[in-house]
């Protein structure tokens, strides 16, 4: 299964794990894009970010997404997989990654306001270094934050 996630293409994988999501009966939140700039902005979520990590994108993302689904969810994930392939087209303007990604792991993330209406991620289990959610953050983060460090 990491195979085929990683051979797909960056289209590809974003319209997979846009299958995932909506195999859950869920949608996005159009303005998640923006909440989670503000959000990764957050000092102590430098944590989950690697410096040596320079190839962040939707489909890096995407896939790390779809690779961490998969350790839980390997049928789902095969079954949007083979969704997405069906579906050429997907609006970038509709689909922010990153609220696909919140949605998809809404038991492990929660994009969230707080009192004074600043939006935090907040991450429900700590991942461990070496661990597909902890890939998936540095992925999330470094791909929403303000200064890419």
């Amino acid at each position: 299964m990491t195979n085929a996630i990683q051979s797909l293409s960056d289209a590809q994988a974003v319209r997979a794990l846009r299958q995932y999501v909506r195999g859950l009966g869920q949608d996005t939140d159009p303005a998640a894009a923006e909440h989670l700039r503000e959000a990764a902005a957050e000092p102590a979520l430098a944590v989950y970010l690697d410096p040596a990590d320079h190839d962040i994108d939707d489909g890096a993302l995407a896939r790390a997404a779809l690779a961490h689904l998969a350790l839980s969810q390997p049928r789902a994930v095969e079954d949007a997989i083979e969704a997405a392939e069906t579906v050429t087209t997907y609006d970038p303007l509709t689909i922010a990654v990153g609220g696909l990604v919140i949605v998809a792991l809404q038991t492990e993330l929660e994009l969230t306001r707080d009192e004074e209406g600043r939006w935090r991620l907040r991450i429900h289990k700590q991942a461990m270094r070496d661990s597909t959610l902890s890939k998936l953050l540095t992925k999330l983060i470094g791909l929403y934050r303000p200064d890419g460090k």
